[in-house]
């Protein structure tokens, strides 16, 4: 699936937000932000916790502009994709969902929710 041209709106938006925070903090690659309504009320801290956890992975690449997008985040499901810029553009890759049955999300799957998109997304 391609990107529509709203995908390069928000990619080129994402960068220059991404380009300011990286400037005063060079250690946290990743930029998080959620589509419109899709965080629920309550669901903020569990968007920072996600965000932390990706930006906690050493294995990250340096130097790259990538862009967490959280297009639903509720207590029991999460679904999001990263973005990043390669030197043809643009790229995205696959939203991937998260359900918790028996429980609900919490700071102790924040990683595996981090770990899940890297390997949907790789390689980055």
């Amino acid at each position: 699936m391609s990107p529509s041209p709203i995908h390069f709106v928000l990619i080129a938006l994402l960068s220059l937000q991404a380009a300011g925070a990286r400037a005063s903090e060079p250690d946290h690659p990743v930029t998080c932000i959620a589509l419109s309504a899709a965080l629920r009320p309550g669901s903020e801290p569990h968007l920072n916790g996600i965000c932390a956890a990706l930006n906690a992975r050493p294995d990250l690449p340096q130097g790259q502009d990538l862009v967490l997008v959280v297009e639903v985040l509720t207590d029991t499901h999460v679904t999001a994709h990263l973005h990043w810029q390669t030197p043809d553009g643009p790229a995205q890759g696959p939203s991937v969902s998260f359900g918790f049955l028996d429980t609900s999300l919490s700071p102790d799957r924040y990683e595996f929710i981090a770990n899940g998109l890297i390997r949907a997304t790789n390689p980055l």
